[in-house]
């Protein structure tokens, strides 16, 4: 094995997964899931522009003009908001913070780094989904196979409960219980856990799912065709594709980005309009405060929150998502998927 050196990446890494945001931060694996996310998506491109392996490269291979590329190829290429891209050059930055307090060699390229600037969007503007074009997009899946069940199931789960994207892919089996007053149990943010009730049609969709599931260790609720725990890239693979379909039967549904967090917005609406209450959609968000619900407020002039009659509670191929990554990338992977990743 190759000597490690201050500013070696993956060792860099490791530490600041584990010992930074864990121990030293406090924060919850969640957020180390996020972090990893977003700092795997930005090795990919580094070793595509250095021409070599990501587990090869080195903190000084981060240079700033990579950094702005990478920036421009996530809203040009992969089609990401202001916000989403703020979100990435905010783990960036992170991790340069962390680099530059364990080897002081690193300070002043790590301050260039810092100076990024972050792009305004407009915080106000929510994009959701209505009543018409959540339906379309739930009756998407093809429900005569294992896999369409699994879709359907996972889609009407997220939606009606107005779950995050993490929050639906970490779902256990042990979190569902469907015998008398069935239940669903959600690790939200913070390691807070709530419990929601299901009704009929929920345990009726999660049945079906449950009974042609794969019969494998994982203990996940939504697994991949292989049998492993399904990913954040699986998910959003799979909501963009029933959404493509959706819209040739709703044409509005054309063109737009729906993305899992969409449905998350779309519940909110829907909560929002059928109570006029913006302190219950922010209970059913698990947000600690009503204040950040308030957003949404705006996001509907025209309607300006009229009750709906009904709350749309009903009643989804696997992709390519990459190649085995080198080392580095691998450790990133595991920890986006909230597992162990220690380095030799």
């Amino acid at each position: 094995m190759r000597n490690r050196t201050p500013s070696d990446l993956p060792t860099l890494v490791s530490g600041y997964l584990d010992q930074h945001l864990i121990r030293d931060r406090g924060l919850s694996l969640r957020t180390r899931e996020v972090y990893a996310d977003s700092l795997m998506l930005f090795l990919k491109f580094a070793s595509k522009i250095e021409n070599k392996d990501a587990d090869k490269l080195v903190f000084g291979d981060l240079c700033p003009e990579t950094v702005l590329s990478f920036l421009d190829h996530l809203e040009k290429d992969r089609g990401n908001t202001a916000r989403s891209r703020n979100l990435r050059l905010s783990a960036i930055k992170s991790f340069a913070g962390y680099a530059g307090f364990k080897n002081v060699a690193l300070l002043e390229q790590v301050a260039q780094l810092k100076l990024i600037p972050g792009k305004k969007h407009d915080k106000g503007h929510v994009d959701y989904l209505n009543e018409e074009e959540v339906f379309a997009v739930l009756r998407a899946p093809d429900v005569t196979t294992p896999f369409g069940l699994r879709d359907r199931a996972m889609l009407l789960i997220t939606y009606v409960y107005g779950l995050r994207v993490s929050e639906a892919l970490n779902l256990s089996l042990a979190d569902l219980w469907l015998g008398r007053e069935p239940t669903l149990n959600i690790l939200g943010k913070g390691g807070k856990r709530d419990s929601m009730p299901l009704l009929h049609e929920h345990v009726e969709a999660l049945n079906a799912w449950l009974r042609v599931r794969p019969s494998v260790s994982s203990q996940k609720v939504f697994l991949s065709r292989a049998g492993d725990p399904l990913t954040r890239d699986g998910f959003a693979y799979i909501l963009s594709k029933h959404a493509k379909a959706a819209s040739f039967a709703v044409p509005s549904i054309k063109n737009r980005r729906v993305t899992p967090h969409v449905l998350r917005h779309s519940c909110a609406m829907a909560v929002l309009k059928a109570t006029k209450d913006p302190r219950k959609a922010a209970r059913l968000l698990r947000h600690v405060g009503y204040a950040t619900i308030e957003v949404y407020l705006h996001a509907d002039p025209d309607e300006k929150l009229d009750t709906i009659t009904r709350h749309p509670a009903l009643g989804i191929k696997r992709g390519d998502f990459g190649d085995r990554g080198p080392r580095v990338l691998e450790m990133l992977k595991a920890a986006r998927e909230g597992k162990d990743h220690p380095i030799a």
